[in-house]
């Protein structure tokens, strides 16, 4: 057997010369059940639309919005809209029947996540 070596204390570090490790997690505003559970929500919601058939259409809607920090979807923009306004009013009112989110967080904090979703009929 060999000799038990005795263990160097450890350099002293220069704080110039040293760096901080520092984890800032980022988490995007989460729909109740996750992404799957909101596309089927909409996938339901588009298919059911009393509108769109009592109006006899189909097509999509793209739709912008925003989930406050409180986890509220909230300024719904249509970036294209559907083949008549009442399509796109409907995508809208649609969004607006969305339960609360889980907010987005950054270091801790809710922030404002933005949204980009299409609506289908």
């Amino acid at each position: 057997m060999g000799k038990a070596q005795a263990i160097k204390p450890a350099a002293k570090v220069n704080p110039k010369n040293s760096f901080t490790s520092v984890v800032v997690m980022h988490t995007r505003a989460q729909f109740p059940g996750g992404s799957f559970a909101m596309r089927q929500f909409l996938s339901d919601a588009g298919r059911n639309s009393v509108v769109a058939h009592s109006q006899h259409y189909s097509g999509s809607v793209n739709v912008y919005f925003d989930v406050d920090p409180q986890g509220q979807p909230t300024n719904f923009k249509v970036l294209q809209p559907g083949l008549t306004a009442a399509m796109s009013n409907e995508a809208i009112r649609i969004l607006k029947t969305m339960p609360k989110f889980t907010p987005a967080s950054y270091a801790g904090k809710n922030k404002v996540s933005h949204w980009n979703t299409f609506i289908k009929f």
